[in-house]
């Protein structure tokens, strides 16, 4: 029963972080009509730009103020310059910006192996959420819960 819970608080974690690319597409293509399938790259500039900032500071709470910035400019800059302007021409759209984001999707994963290779990396737990807590009758990370 101990192995179940933990699955599911896992899942639950898991589909959280999914819930959020989800939520960035469906709100730029339901609200504006204009389709975005680059938010996993967006996610991951994040991602590590957090990674680099909390291994040159050292803090792990400036790496999770500061990660947003990057991919937040870089979304602006690419709505503003590229994907509006797109969208405003009419013909065949849809199929221009998929195929647009897609391949900006692509694109980020490669760099991103190219510069930081395919290793796991991680930032180091600060102290305040390495401890565990007691949760439906089982111990669960802290550090997760937070997530």
């Amino acid at each position: 029963m101990q192995l179940f819970l933990i699955q599911v608080l896992n899942g639950v974690q898991l589909s959280m972080l999914v819930f959020l690319l989800a939520v960035g597409l469906t709100l730029i293509f339901g609200l504006m009509n204009i389709l975005n399938l680059a938010h996993g790259a967006f996610f991951t500039m994040g991602a590590y730009f957090g990674l680099v900032v909390a291994n040159k500071t050292g803090s792990f709470w400036l790496a999770l103020l500061i990660g947003p910035l990057l991919p937040f400019v870089a979304g602006f800059v690419l709505q503003l310059f590229v994907l509006q302007p797109l969208a405003q021409r009419g013909r065949s759209t849809h199929l221009d910006l998929a195929l647009l984001t897609f391949g900006l999707l692509f694109a980020t994963a490669g760099a991103v192996e190219y510069i930081y290779g395919s290793a796991f990396h991680s930032i180091v737990t600060p102290d305040f959420l390495k401890g565990r807590v007691a949760l439906l009758g089982i111990e669960y990370p802290l550090y997760r819960l937070f997530i």
